[in-house]
């Protein structure tokens, strides 16, 4: 198969979407991608709302846990009573918008299949776009944006600005990562050696992003992709065994991308330095309220609130227990590990794909915090995952 005929399939395959579900998925992509102009945040707004309503007037019944968690902000908030400058009932309508057409919120056949088109056409994204940076390293392109305000200080040559084709290298890493655990899933499932290609290549590009945490996260989120299409442990092992030959014997070829990643770390034991402020500060907040927490999308420090309400967050995972407190946190750690018990045991091609990519996402929000973020492309990608994993224990007569 050539170049050519292969993505001529998937262009193909990708037009006979729902046409609105696949505008949506655009928009979404469309947001990370760094060669686009930025769209107007009146418009995708707009456009998430709007698109809520389509999905929701589909549905047909909800799903109860996720449904409590999203009555239990609101009573949060109610509680809590937090700052309005962090912008909490905003935050809190967007969050909803997105939950009601990628989460298992609102539950339908309808539903289900739109939400596996997004997750492929996403998923493809994600394999372009980690790809692509690939090639564009060697190419000296790097649509990396710099905010105005650091531009005469920053150099884009520097460790840890490399964005590649999306437009902040945080992003690169665990797109990247994604776009590789999708490579993983359809090598083993089809035996073609031009995914194993891919799978190097997006690696790569998660390497040259220098985040530890998006390198880490792929790693893992790699394996138990192959671990669960593997299908048999000695049949995974023997998988392990040749990809650790074949990077062995291939060590001095790529040994340079590892460069930026030792240098964050100061080439020495991994390095969270600045990150251990964000989570000291988080376990503070916990600690001073842990039944409902500091409230939704907010802290206890007004000044550390940007001029657009966001909070610099230096863990997900943590945010839940700062946030939201005991209380929102159990329904969080159900939602989470209903899907990941959903994905291992689904037994269709998407099974593996999304057990290795809901890995990854679970490592990566240690250092990093999007879990609320109703406008982040990571928060978007990480409810879908997890909807589509739960949209499983929907499905009839399976």
């Amino acid at each position: 198969m050539t170049i050519k005929m292969f993505f001529g399939k998937i262009f193909k395959g990708v037009l006979l979407y729902n046409k609105p579900t696949l505008l949506y998925a655009i928009v979404k992509v469309w947001a990370v991608v760094g060669f686009l102009p930025l769209l107007p945040s009146a418009i995708t707004y707009s456009f998430t709302i709007a698109f809520a309503f389509y999905f929701a007037i589909h549905g047909r019944e909800f799903d109860k846990i996720t449904s409590a968690f999203l009555l239990y902000i609101p009573i949060n908030l109610l509680i809590v009573n937090p700052d309005v400058i962090f912008q909490p009932w905003f935050r809190y309508g967007l969050f909803v918008c997105i939950l009601f057409v990628v989460s298992p919120l609102v539950q339908s056949k309808w539903l289900r299949d739109n939400r596996l088109y997004i997750l492929n056409i996403t998923m493809w994204a994600c394999v372009i776009l980690g790809v692509g940076s690939f090639f564009a390293f060697f190419l000296g392109i790097n649509f990396m944006i710099i905010p105005k305000e650091y531009e005469a200080f920053a150099d884009l040559n520097a460790v840890g600005l490399f964005a590649g084709l999306t437009n902040h290298s945080m992003m690169l890493g665990p797109i990247a990562g994604i776009g590789a655990c999708f490579m993983a899933s359809k090598a083993v499932n089809t035996k073609k050696k031009i995914y194993w290609i891919f799978v190097a290549l997006a690696l790569g590009s998660v390497l040259f992003s220098a985040s530890r945490s998006a390198f880490a996260a792929a790693i893992a989120g790699v394996t138990m992709t192959l671990y669960k299409q593997s299908g048999s442990t000695s049949r995974f092992v023997g998988i392990g065994v040749t990809v650790i030959l074949l990077l062995s014997m291939t060590f001095t070829l790529w040994s340079g991308a590892l460069t930026g990643v030792l240098e964050k770390n100061r080439g020495t034991s991994l390095n969270f330095d600045s990150r251990s402020g964000l989570w000291d500060k988080s376990l503070d907040e916990f600690e001073s309220n842990p039944i409902f927490g500091v409230g939704f999308c907010s802290s206890s420090d007004v000044s550390s609130v940007s001029k657009t309400g966001t909070i610099e967050s230096g863990s997900s995972w943590l945010n839940v227990l700062s946030m939201l407190g005991l209380v929102g946190s159990v329904f969080v750690a159900i939602i989470m590990l209903k899907a990941l018990y959903s994905a291992y045991k689904r037994n269709d091609e998407y099974g593996a794909l999304l057990f290795g990519v809901l890995v990854l996402f679970y490592i990566h929000m240690m250092a990093e915090g999007y879990i609320f973020a109703g406008g982040s492309f990571l928060a978007f990608m990480l409810w879908l995952t997890v909807g589509v994993s739960i949209d499983t224990n929907y499905v009839k007569d399976k």
